[in-house]
């Protein structure tokens, strides 16, 4: 069902029937890197797994989720080995969720989980992503069970690993009221500073702004997303929920959304 969202429009899922199902894409099958971020507000005191994005299919492919002990994890290969915030994220209020993993980084926190715009869990795993089977593909549901009960938001799914900064700033743009607007090009080198109209219903000094530095933080696709749902449509038939990524993954609501 459609909601106000943290940003603009949302989806509400009604914890027992209500999932988005994206079919079965191959374009979202990165093999060494991947991120998953949305917006996330649980309805109740989670104490099963409720699931944010499925793309798993037995030992294989990745997941985002909240597990039965209301921390987000974020699972490689099946949930072979996860990354587990350190917080509960059921306390139903607003948290901006993002799971990454790069194979490549060595060391031993390949798999990140931040919640807020902070690291809040590592895991350790260092092995490419496989997809022998086409995992599965949906938002609010794991496999035929674990759905999620409450609002999901900007789900988005890019096949590099983003970076905290580029996390960080996305959460700050997130958290309070967001507006898009593009600016014409501007050469910034020579300024300190930029000029601002607002218009207002009353005088003083009330407004702060951040500006996001990159396509990704202002919720806005560059070349490495592969999926992203603003989750805006208000209704609609067939795959209406817009993937607003050069790959066009629509998304096609059952249940009650």
């Amino acid at each position: 069902t459609y909601v106000s969202g943290k940003v603009s429009g949302g989806r509400s899922f009604n914890g027992s029937s209500d999932y988005i199902n994206v079919g079965t894409y191959s374009n979202m099958s990165p093999t060494s890197q991947v991120s998953v971020s949305a917006w996330i507000k649980s309805d109740s005191t989670i104490s099963a797994i409720e699931s944010i994005y499925d793309r798993l299919n037995g030992a294989q492919g990745y997941g985002l989720y909240i597990n039965a002990s209301g921390q987000a994890v974020f699972g490689i290969n099946g949930s072979t080995v996860t990354a587990v915030s350190s917080m509960r994220v059921d306390d139903q209020l607003w948290h901006h969720i993002a799971g990454t993993y790069n194979s490549g980084e060595g060391g031993t926190q390949e798999i990140k989980i931040y919640v807020d715009g902070v690291l809040a869990g590592t895991g350790d795993y260092s092995v490419a992503i496989s997809y022998s089977t086409e995992p599965r593909n949906q938002i609010g549901r794991m496999g035929t069970g674990s759905y999620f009960g409450g609002y999901i938001d900007e789900l988005t799914v890019s096949i590099i690993t983003r970076t905290a900064n580029e996390i960080a700033e996305s959460y700050r743009l997130g958290k309070d009221t967001y507006i898009s607007q593009s600016l014409n090009n501007i050469d910034f080198s020579t300024k300190e500073s930029i000029g601002i109209d607002v218009a207002s219903d009353r005088p003083g000094e009330y407004l702060s702004a951040t500006w996001g530095e990159s396509a990704f933080a202002n919720y806005q696709p560059d070349v490495n997303t592969v999926g992203l749902w603003h989750m805006d449509e208000i209704s609609g038939s067939g795959a209406y929920i817009k993937d607003s990524s050069i790959r066009n993954n629509g998304g096609t609501p059952t249940g009650t959304t």
